[in-house]
């Protein structure tokens, strides 16, 4: 089973790319072909484009789907010092073990037989057995181990059997819960806290089972002393290795690396740390580059794109790419035979990694050499005499009163042992509460078929009855523990016959062996010593010499590999023509398309294997269980576990087969018209939930019978089947809806991409002008007069108009503006920056678009708008070393001194020492470092704000606004009233109080809020409807205060004002986990965490995946991981972290914190990260 992970890994990420090239007798594949024709070749000209800013190791990563961080540590490790390192090592072990004739199984004896002693030596006689035996023998211990008393017990047993069996009539029966109800809620609390309890009683049980377990040692010694005595020469033969090792022995330092290596393959080979398509989204796979050349050239580009027109200059343009895309698939096989041999010896890596753990303990082993020579003599002085001195028979006499004892720690154990399983499966807070609502029921009833009903419909009764069924379980054990305890308790003598028992095994002669071998030889010491001969000896074995060198030689060769393809890489940005540079915004045009045209992939590639879809319902239910119970997917999971998946993947293949037909009109038509496939290909809604379900799937059986499962085996050819089925939908993106945005984002980019080959291919209409000859210098005189003229007359008129009002007003602010008057514009700012529901700024300074960066600036886009991850657009490029976009930045009035996650200024992002760790960016760097020294005592005027048009308002009324005044207000502006929430939401009409405060009770408000819509008083409506001049001073109408159960907050128009700005996300640092039985509000609460830059957790957050010491950025006071519980979940251990790496709400106490707006900043000068990889 270890090959099918290799197989299955190697077929997601590098092997055959399922219909990249589509099928003839499709549709949907005929249209993808033509597609795909352009996403390659726009994304081949993206990538040509920004060569000269690109990182090589970013674009090839994103080919190969792998991790870059990973990959990037492991090109940095030196494979070839490690091989003469290892090479070394293992000369070492065949000097050692020259001759030898010890096998592995050997070794493992002598640690087996090892270990046991070491497990004796724990082992020890209680020194006060009689008082031991006395706390035993009381009622207060017999009561505790019980839990519950037994007459309570009794009454629950007798109200399950009532309940459970129509046989039994007897009313009282069930209304003994109502008499008792005050007892059975004791009872159920006890066995709730039947951890603690049993706790207190742990130390005398514990000691008591600790007899029966020494006399069954002294036994094994007068049995068989045999295993004892021999022990000697095992210490003499690890004595002689390390003699030999001691001469040669040198610590080969190589664990950290070896272990480096193998936890990036982990990360590397984990499908959750692919890097998500970004500049790559127009190739499906990296052969799919090879195709860009062939692409220009294919009769429909030449008649649908280029018309006719020659693609000579285009071709030349790209010849630089094509070059790049034949050294990546050489570099790509270079990977897979290194990434194959990996996952295929994947247990070399690991023997070799655990060995070297072990050995590099040691730099001498003068001190190994003493310890075995004192031990060999101390040890034989021991157990050198006969095994006739061992016999114990005489303690014989004592058999009957240890089997008393054991009897009724036998049956404390079960009892301990019931308690821990029903405490994982029983909620016994929820079972007191259910006990307790029935005692509150009115039983009068006098039929019993009329009170088992109405006890039925008790809430929660359903966990009840299935408790009672276990409950007699309980009630037996308890039996079995009351009789052995009252038997002990009989026997008048019981606490001296068991301290005689304990001084007659004190005084054998196998106890005083045992306690002498105690004092003179150190188990421990020994064992780590024989680890290290262990650990050495299988680097004398000739096979895993020639394993090491292979694999160490084809990781240099991948290393040289790539090494001259990044080298390559490099070069191509000199060679851009006009050509590739005119075509504009080539990157998010190629992004825009490509994913859409990845979706429509995914979608063709479906239906074509849409019959086989059904195989899911084929799996074994052995099989079907171990999936669900194993998948780290909670929508994938969830999805698994519906009823009905039969209808969704019936509803998929219907939806499928009507698009196939729906598109059959669109084949084989002009660019333009393919649009509408893509239009049309949104109805298809997939599995939603289950994106990548198969490829999990596939992971888990490729998986099989190594570390996800311990259950009994499951049949062979049903994990096959698994395996096989879901290998053919592994690469498929399956959840559609989720990708809508994509289809019609690409649907949306089309006109763009016309335009721009338009004018690559001159097909644009030309622009005809007329030259009129002259004397020069009337001409000039003329010309100048008359523009003197018009300039004049132009300036008054457009100064009369409204945009020309704008315009004169904007340079008055520019120049004269006064804060308010900036801030009274930036109110829109997260609206106005917007497209496609990203920051526009953002967006061009991650895409190294300093045209765009320029232009969003001089709009008056909001300068210092912070990413999610806590930095500005300056600290972004300043870190990255973009230098026009730095000094475009600057020279728009970004503050220099403003501080980002790190706390750091912008122009402390430039890394230190750059020449050093980014030698390829050792020029712009320094380029950025003049522009901070030029432009330090020099201040530039932040850019006027556009005004933000009510015409581009979306206001969405509330439920509960009054009626017929929203009806009117909807009338009257129709056009900027929507009827229900939409992303776009720029005001929510609000029903406040008098005092126009408004009264929350939940998190839909709070959603708002949180998301920067402007909440606005109802009465706006009504001045809007008398005067519709008003909708433009939606300030006056903002509300300001809210209130929640009765606190009042002051802070809504604060959170409108950080929104708008882009301050520093609120939970930037935080980790939100919802551990709650009912999680009714999980949407609004994930809205809420995104929106404000935290991150909501799949799994409990466990710290050790944390930085402790770590806080959230504006809330240095509280721990990161912010647990949000509903209380019926004890988190006591995790309130109470030493760490105070956790910090716990409940939904209320969470809404009241949001409110607040408390912040405390982390005012180190190096906050330790929170996740211990965190960067952007």
């Amino acid at each position: 089973m270890r090959l099918l992970k290799f197989f299955s890994v190697v077929f997601v990420c590098f092997g055959p790319q399922f219909g990249s090239a589509g099928t003839a007798n499709s549709s949907l594949s005929l249209i993808y072909n033509d597609l795909s024709i352009i996403a390659r070749i726009t994304n081949a000209i993206a990538l040509q484009a920004v060569s000269k800013d690109l990182k090589a190791r970013k674009v090839i990563t994103e080919f190969l789907k792998v991790h870059m961080k990973s990959f990037e540590q492991l090109i940095a490790v030196d494979p070839k010092k490690m091989l003469n390192d290892l090479e070394l090592l293992s000369d070492t072990s065949s000097q050692v073990f020259e001759g030898n004739t010890m096998t592995s199984e050997d070794f493992n004896d002598i640690q087996a037989f090892n270990d046991d002693l070491n497990f004796r030596f724990y082992l020890a006689l209680p020194e006060n057995v009689g008082d031991l035996v006395d706390e035993f023998i009381t009622e207060t211990y017999r009561n505790k181990r019980l839990l519950c008393d037994k007459t309570t017990v009794n009454i629950i047993m007798n109200f399950g059997n009532a309940m459970g069996d129509s046989k039994v009539d007897d009313l009282n029966t069930i209304r003994a819960i109502k008499s008792n109800s005050a007892a059975v809620g004791t009872c159920m609390k006890s066995l709730g806290d039947s951890g603690v309890i049993l706790n207190t009683t742990k130390k005398t049980y514990s000691s008591l089972l600790g007899l029966a377990d020494y006399r069954t040692i002294l036994d094994d010694i007068s049995q068989d002393s045999s295993l004892f005595i021999s022990f000697r020469r095992n210490i003499d033969v690890v004595k002689s290795y390390v003699l030999r090792a001691k001469t040669s022995w040198k610590n080969p330092r190589l664990y950290d690396r070896v272990k480096t290596i193998s936890s990036l393959i982990k990360m590397i080979s984990d499908h959750e740390n692919e890097p998500k398509p970004e500049l790559c989204t127009g190739f499906i796979g990296v052969d799919d580059t090879a195709k860009v050349l062939e692409d220009v050239r294919s009769p429909w580009f030449q008649k649908e794109i280029s018309k006719g027109k020659s693609t000579k200059d285009l071709e030349k343009a790209l010849e630089p790419f094509g070059k790049f895309a034949k050294k990546l698939r050489d570099f790509k096989k270079s990977w897979d035979e290194f990434y194959g041999s990996i996952m295929k010896e994947k247990s070399f890596l690991e023997s070799v990694q655990q060995s070297l753990e072990s050995l590099e303990v040691y730099t001498s082993l003068d001190d190994q050499v003493t310890f075995l020579t004192k031990a060999y003599k101390d040890y034989g002085n021991i157990w050198a005499n006969s095994a006739k001195k061992f016999n114990v028979s005489h303690l014989n006499v004592f058999d009957g009163h240890a089997s008393m004892l054991s009897t009724a720690l036998g049956h404390a154990d079960k009892i301990e042992f019931w308690c821990f399983k029903a405490r994982k499966e029983y909620d016994f807070i929820t079972l007191a509460h259910v006990f307790k609502t029935i005692g509150n029921l009115d039983l009068t009833e006098s039929e019993m078929n009329v009170l088992r009903e109405k006890v039925n419909k008790t809430k929660h009764y359903d966990v009840l009855s299935k408790f009672l069924q276990d409950f007699p379980t309980f009630s037996y054990m308890q039996d079995g523990f009351q009789d052995a305890h009252d038997e002990i308790v009989k026997d008048g003598n019981f606490s001296k016959t068991m301290e005689d028992y304990v001084d007659a095994m004190v005084n054998t002669s196998a106890n005083q062996a045992l306690e002498s071998t105690k004092k003179h030889f150190d188990p421990d010491y020994f064992s780590m010593t024989l680890q290290f001969v262990m650990s050495l000896f299988p680097f004398s074995d000739e096979q895993k010499k020639k394993e090491s060198r292979m694999f160490f030689e084809g990781f240099e060769k991948l290393k040289t590999d790539f090494s001259k393809l990044e080298e390559f890489v490099k070069t191509l940005g000199s060679k851009n023509s006009e050509l590739i540079l005119n075509f504009k915004n080539s990157t998010r045009l190629s992004q825009t398309y490509g994913r859409g045209v990845h979706v429509f992939r995914d979608i063709s590639e479906t239906y074509k294997r849409r019959k086989a879809l059904l195989g899911l319902l084929s799996y074994d239910d052995s099989v079907a269980n171990l999936i669900v119970d194993n998948n780290k997917n909670i929508p994938a999971r969830e999805f698994l576990i519906k009823s009905d998946i039969k209808k969704d993947i019936e509803k998929l293949i219907k939806e499928l087969e009507t698009l196939e037909k729906s598109v059959k009109p669109f084949v084989s038509k002009d660019f333009e018209t393919l649009r509408q496939a893509l239009n049309t290909a949104v109805n298809v809604t997939g599995l939603q939930g289950f994106e990548y379900g198969f490829r999990d799937i596939m992971d888990q059986m490729a998986l099989y019978g190594q570390t996800i499962y311990n259950g009994p085996p499951l049949p062979e050819e049903s994990v096959k089947f698994a395996l096989e089925h879901s290998r053919k939908f592994a690469d498929l993106g399956l959840d559609f809806s989720s990708h809508t945005g994509d289809l019609l984002a690409a649907s949306l980019s089309f006109d763009n991409i016309r335009e721009e080959f338009n004018m690559m291919f001159g097909l644009n209409p030309p622009v005809h002008e007329k030259t009129i000859k002259d004397p020069w210098l009337v001409v000039v005189i003329i010309s100048v007069g008359v523009f003197l003229i018009l300039v004049i007359g132009v300036l008054m008129i457009y100064g009369l108009t409204e945009k020309g009002r704008n315009q004169y007003k904007n340079l008055y602010l520019f120049y004269f503006g006064k804060p308010e008057d900036f801030e009274k514009r930036w109110r829109y700012s997260l609206f106005m920056d917007r497209k496609d529901g990203r920051n526009a700024l953002l967006d061009a300074t991650r895409e190294i678009n300093a045209l765009n960066v320029k232009k969003e600036a001089k709009r008056g886009a909001y300068i210092n708008v912070f990413t999610e991850f806590g930095n500005t657009p300056l600290h972004l490029s300043s870190k990255q070393g973009y230098p026009e976009i730095v000094e475009v930045l600057i020279k728009n009035g970004a503050d220099r001194s403003l501080l980002n996650y790190q706390n750091r200024t912008p122009e402390q992002m430039i890394p230190e020492n750059y020449q050093e760790t980014h030698p390829e960016k050792v020029e712009k760097y320094k380029k950025i470092e003049a522009i901070y020294s030029k432009y330090r005592n020099k201040k530039f005027r932040k850019r006027v704000p556009e005004v933000f048009p009510s015409s581009s308002f979306h206001i969405y009324v509330e439920d509960k606004a009054d009626i017929d005044l929203t009806n009117s207000f909807m009338a009257k502006f129709k056009a900027i009233v929507t009827p229900t929430l939409i992303p776009s939401t720029t005001h929510v009409i609000v029903k406040t109080d008098s005092d126009g405060v408004l009264e929350i009770d939940g998190f839909e408000y709070l959603t708002w809020i949180m998301n920067g819509v402007i909440i606005v008083k109802e009465s706006w409506m009504t001045d809007c409807l008398k005067n519709p001049k008003l909708i433009e001073k939606d300030s006056k109408y903002l509300v300001e205060k809210v209130r929640f159960k009765d606190v009042e907050y002051d802070t809504v128009t604060q959170w409108s004002k950080a929104m708008a700005k882009g301050e520093m996300p609120y939970l930037f640092g935080v980790y939100v986990c919802i551990v709650m039985k009912e999680q009714k509000n999980v949407f609004h609460i994930t809205s809420i965490v995104n929106a404000q830059g935290g991150t909501m957790c799949k799994d409990f957050p466990e710290k050790q995946h944390y930085n402790i010491g770590s806080h959230p950025y504006l809330h240095a006071h509280l721990g990161p991981l912010f647990i949000i519980t509903d209380g019926l979940t004890d988190l006591t251990l995790y309130r109470n972290d030493p760490d105070k790496m956790y910090t716990i709400f409940t939904e209320k106490e969470f809404v009241h914190f949001l409110l607040k707006r408390e912040i405390n900043t982390d005012a180190r000068p190096n906050p330790i990260p929170v996740a211990k990889e965190e960067e952007e």
